[in-house]
């Protein structure tokens, strides 16, 4: 994602800022509630991951925290890798996306686009629900069709090709 200077004026980059923000603000919380600077807060914006959810971000910190012994400072990386380890435990069992296909009726043709699809959007932040949803009208509509057949063009033979072809009069013309 480009972030230049006109994407932080738009909605969604000041919304960032502030999700930034907070996120900083119940970092520095677990440090004597530190305030972070507005370079801080827009580096952190800038290194968080396209995909994040604010309650995934809220609590890969949560988690962070419960098991931090060391008073380690969290970094904007380990926000990421905690969001998407949360994600990771979201994924269903392959028996419970075998059932969540048959009640989709998603045939063998259609079961690979729809699994990598549930497990995508799963990994992009959507639920379960809303990833199977998304999964079932993407796989229902996927058809992959033979691709349009080119005309053939006439086949064209270079002199060699007709020498079998060929007498003596054709290579050096009518003899008298």
């Amino acid at each position: 994602m480009s972030m230049d200077e006109e994407y932080w004026t738009t909605a969604r980059g000041k919304q960032r800022l502030a999700d930034a923000s907070l996120l900083l603000t119940k970092i520095g919380a677990h440090h004597g509630n530190a305030v972070p600077s507005d370079l801080q807060v827009r580096t952190f914006a800038e290194e968080l991951t396209a995909t994040y959810t604010l309650s995934d971000a809220m609590e890969a910190i949560r988690l962070f925290y419960e098991a931090n012994v060391k008073n380690q400072w969290m970094s904007s990386a380990q926000v990421n890798a905690g969001i998407r380890a949360l994600r990771r435990k979201r994924i269903p069992e392959e028996t419970r996306i075998g059932q969540l296909m048959d009640t989709a009726g998603i045939d063998e043709d259609r079961m690979l686009a729809y699994r990598r699809d549930l497990i995508d959007g799963i990994k992009r932040g959507r639920s379960v629900e809303q990833a199977h949803e998304h999964a079932k009208t993407h796989a229902s509509r996927l058809v992959i069709e033979a691709p349009p057949a080119k005309p053939s063009k006439p086949k064209q033979y270079h002199f060699a090709g007709r020498m079998n072809r060929m007498n003596l009069n054709d290579v050096i013309g009518e003899t008298k």
